[in-house]
């Protein structure tokens, strides 16, 4: 009877020491997969960050591109207006002197 209770107290024993164990394993791993889930949020983000920053360069780089075509055209319009002004003021005055006085 003394042997059976005996038994009985180790293999308590072991199944203490065992649940221990594998509530420190459980606890390791939840660390591990909490550290590991927070370099795949940073990475995600880091990646995020510079596909945006890349993104926004590119989209600068177009709007300036299409301000300097968008101003190269404005100041040709303004030129050529100004050269037919030039050219065609005066007979523009007279028609206009014509008019107001016939």
């Amino acid at each position: 009877m003394k042997d059976v209770i005996k038994k009985l107290v180790d293999i308590e024993e072991q199944a203490k020491i065992y649940s221990e164990e594998t509530k420190r394993q459980k606890e390791k791993l939840e660390k591990e997969i909490s550290k590991e889930t927070k370099e795949i949020y940073d990475k995600c983000m880091a990646d995020a960050k510079a596909e945006v920053e890349k993104q926004s360069e590119i989209i600068k780089n177009e709007s300036q591109k299409s301000f300097e075509k968008n101003e190269k055209k404005r100041l040709e319009s303004a030129k050529k207006l100004q050269k037919k002004f030039d050219d065609n003021s005066d007979t523009w005055v007279e028609t206009i002197v014509k008019n107001v006085l016939s």
